[in-house]
């Protein structure tokens, strides 16, 4: 799979989308925090687009890019790509870390 076209460039594109949203939340951030009315407007905009861009971009993983790559990784291959997400997760994340974002996750989709 090619990185300027296909899947993985759409995927790649996305990231970037993702990273200007928060540029502007980020931005907007001071601004807003002193009650500019304006600010506040972009960074609720921002917010939502990011979190647009996240519920589409995750439609896009599990209805293209995993089934993709399930076709194309051997067992081994997602065995090993396995291990190489838990030592990230073990070292760098935090053990427990994952399983605590994503019941953070449930608990805001529940409000």
């Amino acid at each position: 799979m090619s990185f300027e076209q296909g899947p993985l460039a759409v995927m790649l594109a996305d990231h970037e989308r993702g990273r200007a949203s928060v540029r502007v939340v980020d931005e907007a951030l001071p601004a807003a925090t002193a009650g500019d009315a304006t600010a506040v407007t972009a960074v609720a905009d921002g917010l939502s687009a990011y979190a647009q861009l996240l519920r589409d971009h995750i439609a896009k993983e599990d209805g293209v890019l995993y089934p993709m790559a399930n076709r194309l990784l051997s067992d081994a291959d997602q065995t090993a790509l396995a291990a190489a997400f838990d030592k990230v997760e073990t070292e760098e994340t935090g053990a427990g870390m994952h399983e605590k974002y994503h019941a953070l996750a449930h608990e805001l989709g529940a409000h």
